[in-house]
């Protein structure tokens, strides 16, 4: 059955994506990428994606939403 976690990484697992071009590479992004980003590219192939965000609207709204958390943390442990 699956779980809230069960998609999380496992220890020793590489975060990101693998390239659909040379499959050898993980790309990764971070969340501000993933938001403001228009590009990821692949470190290995070069293979360059666009980020299309327009029919991702609410998880969009929620990424924000995390960002901002992510971000008022910060602040605060900096103080």
């Amino acid at each position: 059955m699956k779980t809230p976690m069960s998609d999380a990484l496992a220890p020793g697992d590489v975060p990101g994506f693998p390239c659909p071009n040379c499959k050898d590479f993980r790309i990764k992004l971070s969340l501000r990428e993933v938001l403001y980003g228009r590009e990821a590219q692949c470190g290995k192939c070069g293979l360059t994606l666009s980020i299309d965000r327009s029919n991702a609207g609410k998880l969009m709204s929620l990424l924000q939403d995390v960002y901002v958390a992510e971000q008022n943390v910060s602040a605060f442990q900096k103080k």
